[in-house]
């Protein structure tokens, strides 16, 4: 998704903060199951499995990619 949104690929500082920060969700949405589903507001189907192997991991990549889109780089050209 990096790539797509700034057509470039992250530097390694970046990488390593948004992997820190997938971690970091995933870990908080695994032991919160119920923030995951209310966060992803849908039902888990075979399209989201498709992307994702739980609900967590949906949700964390969900919030990973909000953090992406909201990098100055995307919001000012």
């Amino acid at each position: 998704m990096f790539r797509a949104v700034l057509a470039r690929g992250p530097r390694a500082p970046e990488a390593q903060l948004l992997l820190h920060r997938y971690t970091e969700e995933l870990a908080e949405f695994t032991t919160h199951p119920a923030s995951a589903a209310s966060l992803v507001n849908s039902p888990y189907d075979a399209r989201a499995k498709a992307v994702a192997a739980s609900v967590a991991e949906l949700a964390a990549l969900a919030v990973t990619a909000s953090a992406i889109l909201q990098l100055d780089e995307v919001l000012e050209p």
